[in-house]
């Protein structure tokens, strides 16, 4: 299966959030998930400023101030479609 907003199997998104978990908790580890998004061009191909990625990762962890498979998959579209 592929997401046609990513270009990118279901089971590629899924591996890189197992990098991100942190010791199998289900919850992805903040500074890993940090230094992954400093790492990724928006769709202009610019690097995300910190602000711009403290504002995804807000609106993806919620109340919570978590990020589990769900909302890291919700936090990557948000990414991918982020015209900033």
């Amino acid at each position: 299966m592929y997401c046609h907003i990513f270009c990118i199997s279901i089971g590629e998104i899924i591996a890189t959030f197992k990098t991100l978990e942190k010791d199998g908790t289900g919850q992805a580890d903040f500074e890993k998930l940090w230094d992954k998004l400093k790492t990724v061009k928006t769709c202009s191909g610019r690097n995300f400023e910190d602000s711009e990625l403290e504002m995804l990762i807000k609106a993806s962890a919620g109340p919570e101030k978590l990020i589990d498979l769900a909302k890291y998959i919700n936090l990557s579209c948000r990414i991918k479609q982020f015209r900033g």
